[in-house]
């Protein structure tokens, strides 16, 4: 597809459907695993898996230093000593030095890593971390790679791939028995025997780099090491939930909210998509003052599309989750709150897309601390006193405090739109969902409550939906 062809609604549309196939089979693969594993592992186990994925996402960030950002960022930009053809084997190169480090530390200090994550002493786990770091990091950059050549099919067995790894795996090793240390180690060996296949495919992808000169290296880290602590505080603002249940209730509360954040993250099949070739599409197009409408379009879209989606999927949770085990049931109470991380997550991303046109990522870091100020802060208040319930408000609240910043600093590099009032609409809709999920005491009041919520959500984007039904048929009849 050329970039004439990309820039029509149906161009976007059938490119944007393309990435966001592998969420949507991610997804169809958690959705199937979910009811089985939820029956076949104990919240306490599930609490103590969840937590080695928090670890192992730590990690992963530190090892990545944000240059998957600088990767995207510079992927279309003439730079001296880098080309397409060997950027990523550049990139690999300062990851792997992380990532050895990472894995020595682990392995020196396992006693610490043992016991936070099995609350007991084992060298096996600290092993498994250590080399789950080096294996996650270089799929997390070949990820990249895959997005930003625009290739559709690879990026799609990629992700489905880490998929069946985290989740399909787990599920197997359950059967056999149960046990958090068994799933871990086979966790390990599929990433390993996944990252193997992967360096085989990416080998063209990197060639060494050579005459890369100062201000081309310059470039990159300049623009990656101020997003380092963005990242940091993104994972501590997922992870501050888990550690506060953790100190205050127990494993099995960890492994009933992970359950619920599960749930929740069937709204990536619509941001994950999105997010996945929205930056490519965005840094390729956004210079020319004619798209900007198009763009202004993308945006609505894609907000109402979220809202919807998130709305109706808490008007038919009770159906969704009967599937699961009912000892994580306790869950359903908090997934709507926590399905504000995807969607002020993918809305930031859009509209707050000025600050890293601008390259100045430092000005992140304040939306990022003031979310997890505000997570920290309302987790240690709530979590003590209502549990599960009080750790999704945090996450809730976290979650809007991040979307408020980053959009207020994007919107003075870059503004898409004028006006964002429908977009705040829309959340405020959502808002009120969330809050009827926790409060209503009848199960007809809360789905009158909340299917008059999603009409009026249609209510307000309206032309949006004119606009769809109307390229719909359009494509229907091509």
């Amino acid at each position: 597809m050329n970039k004439s062809d990309e820039l029509t609604a149906g161009g976007f549309l059938r490119k944007l459907v393309g990435f966001s196939m592998a969420s949507w089979l991610s997804a169809a693969i958690s959705f199937i695993v979910t009811p089985i594993y939820t029956r076949i592992y104990i919240p306490e186990e599930m609490g103590h898996i969840n937590l080695f994925t928090t670890y192992m996402t730590f990690f992963q960030t530190i090892c990545v230093m944000a240059l998957d950002q600088a990767y995207m960022r510079f992927y279309n930009e003439e730079m001296d000593g880098i080309r397409k053809d060997n950027f990523l084997g550049y990139c690999l190169k300062f990851n792997m030095i992380i990532a050895a480090a990472s894995s020595i530390l682990i392995i020196g200090g396992y006693n610490y890593f043992s016991a936070a994550i099995s609350d007991g002493q084992n060298i096996v786990v600290p092993i498994c971390l250590a080399v789950v770091i080096v294996c996650s990091t270089f799929l997390r950059m070949s990820s990249i790679s895959s997005r930003m050549e625009k290739n559709v099919l690879q990026y799609t067995i990629q992700v489905l791939a880490v998929t069946f790894t985290e989740k399909v795996v787990i599920t197997l090793v359950g059967f056999y028995r149960p046990s958090h240390k068994l799933a871990i180690m086979a966790m390990t060996g599929a990433y390993v025997i996944l990252s193997l296949i992967f360096a085989v495919i990416k080998k063209g992808n990197m060639h060494r780099a050579v005459n890369v000169t100062r201000e081309s290296r310059n470039a990159l880290f300049k623009f990656a090491i101020p997003y380092m602590p963005v990242l940091l505080l993104s994972w501590l603002n997922s992870s501050i939930p888990l550690l506060v249940l953790k100190k205050y209730v127990s494993y099995g509360s960890i492994g009933i909210y992970t359950s619920a954040v599960t749930m929740a993250n069937i709204l990536t099949i619509v941001q994950t998509g999105f997010s996945a070739y929205w930056e490519p599409f965005f840094y390729e197009h956004y210079k020319s003052d004619g798209n900007k409408e198009k763009i202004r379009k993308i945006q609505q879209i894609a907000a109402f599309v979220l809202i919807f989606a998130a709305i109706s999927i808490v008007l038919f949770q009770d159906i969704i989750y009967l599937l699961i085990g009912e000892k994580y049931r306790l869950g359903k109470l908090v997934f709507p709150c926590l399905m504000f991380t995807p969607i002020c997550s993918c809305i930031s991303d859009i509209v707050g897309i000025g600050v890293k046109l601008s390259k100045k990522n430092y000005l992140n870091v304040f939306a990022f601390a003031g979310s997890v100020v505000v997570n920290l802060a309302l987790s240690y208040i709530l979590v003590p006193h209502i549990g599960i319930v009080g750790a999704g408000i945090a996450v809730m609240t976290a979650a809007l405090t991040m979307l408020t910043i980053r959009c207020y600093l994007g919107r003075k590099f870059y503004k898409i739109s004028e006006s964002c009032t429908t977009i705040i609409l829309a959340l405020i809709l959502m808002i009120l969902a969330a809050i009827v999920n926790i409060a209503a005491d009848g199960l007809i009041i809360k789905y009158i409550a909340i299917l008059i919520l999603l009409i009026l959500h249609m209510l307000i984007f309206r032309k949006e939906i004119i606009y769809m039904l109307k390229l719909v048929i359009k494509i229907v009849k091509k």
